[in-house]
């Protein structure tokens, strides 16, 4: 469905991106994902961490889909801490990357939302993760993305735990 969103969803790998200063891009990225002429594309670079970068560029090409054909996501910032806001400088205190405080995956995720959700969703696709999906704001985070995700792809049926649904508490149960 999300191929189907866009004139195309096309996957590269790449030995290597990088970005200049002049675009005020990274000046590396093990993944980057784009549209263009109505495609969607996904590059992702070989090597160590090319698992977790098409897992974080697929929730980028996939969002396109969900915000579109579905509200989940609408009040996303809700979830976070009181009085957070995203913001490229955001360096937010430790508290809520540890312990049952924790609200983002890293400081990465701070600085927009769709950075945040495209960050859980790459780690919750990941082995031996327990630990980062344990307080009440990451629970409640993907709970919202687990249930966005069902509702624009129409998986509420779905009977199975589905493979970004593996550290939910309460898995989502099918509706009718």
């Amino acid at each position: 469905k999300t191929a189907e969103h866009f004139s195309g969803l096309t996957f590269c790998l790449v030995r290597e991106i990088s970005g200049t200063q002049e675009s005020g891009s990274l000046s590396t990225a093990t993944g980057i994902q784009f549209f263009q002429d109505g495609g969607a594309y996904v590059a992702i670079s070989t090597g160590k961490y090319a698992q977790q970068a098409l897992y974080h560029e697929l929730y980028h090409a996939m969002e396109s889909f969900i915000l579109t054909e579905s509200t989940a996501l609408d009040q996303w910032d809700s979830l976070n801490p009181a009085g957070f806001t995203y913001g490229n400088e955001n360096r937010i205190d430790d508290v809520y990357l540890r312990g049952q405080t924790r609200a983002f995956v890293d400081n990465y995720s701070t600085t927009y939302a769709k950075e945040d959700r495209a960050r859980l969703f790459e780690y919750a696709m990941l082995e031996g993760m327990n630990e980062l999906f344990r307080s009440d704001y990451m629970q409640r985070k993907l709970n919202t993305l687990c249930s966005a995700i069902r509702d624009a792809y129409g998986l509420k049926r779905a009977p199975e735990i589905l493979p970004w649904e593996q550290y939910l508490v309460t898995p989502i149960a099918p509706k009718e």
